[in-house]
């Protein structure tokens, strides 16, 4: 309730500092309220009115009402151009000249609590009333000022002192039911509410019946009448169907309800009367929420359309134009801001992005190279430059950017393993070794590292330095499964320890149950303790997760040549020389083929016994 009774406040306060915007001519030298009978001589000056003052051919009038209309009416200037300071030492001046005007009193007070004068401006109001006690604007002033300094009770007596000069006055109505809702009297509020819902709207007053029906809902709520409070929201959509805080409010009830289609058709219902920006935002944010763009494209463009300033909306609607792969629409956008804003990295980033998207290589490569190393994507951009600049080939380059990028940020622990990547592109394995050794230096406990440079030791030759670095790995994380899957697999291979291989390699499996290499090693541990049907279904089921890797086709092989499937394994290790490997290797399996074709060889020269009619087995006569 207090964002309610803060929001009323504020729209008061607004209220009673725009009130009375006509300077009338006085009766005497006082200046009284407008009204027909006391029409203004003199019109509000309109723009600036600094430049007033400093007019030569502007001079003070002579006489005393001639002077309060002319500091009233400069007083009005300022407070249209929102210039506090100046309004209030007009209309200090027109208190020189008209000390009982009720009215100056309420428009002097109403800049002052612009500028957080209150305790000057409660005292201005409560002499206007003591001037003219039937000019409701200096009871709706003191009482915002008595909400905004919490004494509530004080207001709600200020207003019903309002309401008994005019008991249709729909502020105070308005004001006086909000404010006792505050202090937890909501039939009291509600009462005034419901007074206020059943006037005639009309073109002098801002609080329509929606207006009314919106309040009086926000008092059910706080009430915990939610049945009410739905029904008051409702009317208040009647009466207005594209009143944006009504439809918000009622979506809000309807989802807590878990009526979620409701509360869209509500908020799509309203956002089609009024076209609001508060609608649209939600209304994005619900189809964002769901990665259905294309229903939060209408919505973001009205952000945008709405508010060209918004750069931040720009942005996003131009990042929903990419996920649809409307690239013309989203560069448009980007392009646009770049040239806005050319320094900014997040922009070039998203640019660069978006022609790699789009193939458009040089593109990508430029805007990349636009980016602060400060950027928090910065090892992002430099891991896809790259990767693009390793997928054309192009490694002089690729391996000049790294370095360049190390040397700007050597604090980046990625980029070692990145820059070992593309030295094995060019079979640069010692580089490779020594860019990763590097990185170990710097960053001893990175498990990255560590486990690519005992991968690399393994690969040339280094068996037991690989299988060391794996170990110290694991003592940095136990769980680490491809370190685990490693060592396990190196010591069944070994053969030595074969209690430890199966701990390490089981831990693995529990920890990445759908790794094709870590069901390799499971199977091949199976294998090895001649445990071949389980074998089988491991394997079968690392191959069917990883059917390009030649190794778990050839143990595959492996396990069918045990279990006496002979074509299977011929057709495995068939399969495995298709996918390559080196030399070693395509021996090896070179080997087993042979020697499976043998068998088959063998197997189709032995006569077939033949059943003669008559000589069948007893248990299928």
């Amino acid at each position: 309730m207090r964002n309610l009774v803060a929001i009323t406040t504020s729209c008061l306060l607004l209220f009673s500092a725009c009130a009375g915007t006509s300077p009338p001519r006085g009766q005497v030298v006082r200046l009284q309220h407008f009204s027909d009978e006391n029409a203004a001589p003199l019109s509000a000056p309109t723009g600036k009115t600094e430049a007033i003052y400093s007019q030569k051919i502007v001079e003070l009038p002579l006489s005393e009402a001639d002077a309060a209309v002319f500091h009233f009416s400069m007083g009005q200037a300022y407070s249209l151009d929102n210039d506090p300071p100046h309004a209030i030492e007009s209309f200090r001046a027109t208190l020189v000249h008209d000390p009982k005007s009720a009215l100056v009193r309420a428009r002097l007070a109403a800049e002052l609590v612009k500028i957080n004068e209150f305790v000057e401006a409660k005292t201005l109001c409560e002499e206007a009333i003591a001037i003219d006690p039937k000019y409701l604007d200096s009871y709706l002033l003191l009482a915002g000022i008595q909400v905004a300094a919490k004494e509530y009770e004080g207001a709600v007596a200020t207003y019903r002192r309002a309401l008994k000069v005019d008991a249709t006055n729909r502020d105070a109505l308005l004001y006086v039911g909000v404010t006792l809702a505050e202090l937890g009297k909501f039939k009291e509020g509600s009462d005034y509410l419901e007074k206020l819902v059943k006037l005639k709207d009309s073109s002098e007053s801002n609080i329509d019946r929606s207006v009314a029906y919106y309040y009086l809902a926000k008092i059910q709520e706080q009430a915990g009448n939610k049945d009410a409070a739905m029904r008051a929201l409702q009317s208040a959509l009647q009466y207005r169907p594209g009143f944006p805080k009504a439809a918000l409010s009622l979506a809000d009830i309807y989802l807590a309800r878990k009526e979620e289609s409701k509360a869209n058709e509500t908020l799509r219902a309203a956002f089609r009367e009024s076209q609001s920006s508060d609608l649209a935002e939600r209304l994005a944010e619900i189809y964002l929420e769901k990665n259905d763009y294309k229903g939060a494209i209408v919505y973001l463009e009205t952000l945008v359309e709405e508010d060209p300033s918004n750069e931040n909306m720009k942005l996003r609607l131009a990042l929903v134009y990419w996920q649809l792969k409307w690239l013309d629409k989203a560069r448009f956008l980007l392009t646009d801001l770049y040239h806005r804003y050319p320094t900014s990295s997040e922009i070039v980033f998203y640019l660069g992005e978006l022609e790699a998207d789009a193939e458009n290589f040089e593109a990508a490569i430029s805007f990349y190279k636009k980016i602060s190393p400060d950027y928090a994507k910065y090892e992002q951009m430099v891991s896809r430059v790259a990767y693009l600049y390793r997928q054309a080939k192009r490694y002089d380059e690729a391996e000049a950017f790294l370095l360049e990028a190390l040397r700007k940020r050597p604090d980046v622990v990625a980029f070692y393993p990145v820059l070992a990547a593309l030295y094995e592109d060019q079979a640069k394995t010692e580089d490779a070794r020594l860019s990763l050794e590097r990185g170990e230096k710097l960053f001893p406990a990175d498990e990255n590292i560590l486990y690519y440079l005992g991968f690399l030791y393994d690969r040339v030759g280094e068996k037991q330095k690989g299988l060391e670095t794996m170990e110290r790995l694991l003592k940095i994380n136990p769980d680490n499964a491809n370190a685990l899957n490693f060592v396990g697999y190196t010591l069944l291979e070994q053969g030595n320890d074969i209690v430890t291989a199966a701990k390490h390699i089981e831990r693995a499996l529990a920890l990445k149950p759908d790794d094709a290499f870590v069901l390799d090693s499971y199977g091949w541990l199976l294998y090895r303790q001649a445990k071949h049907q389980l074998a089988a279904r491991a394997l079968e089921q690392a191959t069917r997760i990883k059917p390009e890797e030649a190794v778990i086709a050839e143990h595959l092989g492996d396990v069918y040549a045990a279990l006496k499937l002979t074509r299977k394994a011929l057709a495995m290790y068939e399969r495995a020389l298709s996918l390559g490997g080196d030399e070693e290797f395509v021996a090896r399996v070179e080997t087993k083929k042979n020697n499976v074709q043998q068998v088959l060889a063998e197997t189709d020269r032995r006569p077939v016994y033949q059943i003669r009619e008559g000589r069948r087995p007893s248990s299928q006569r």
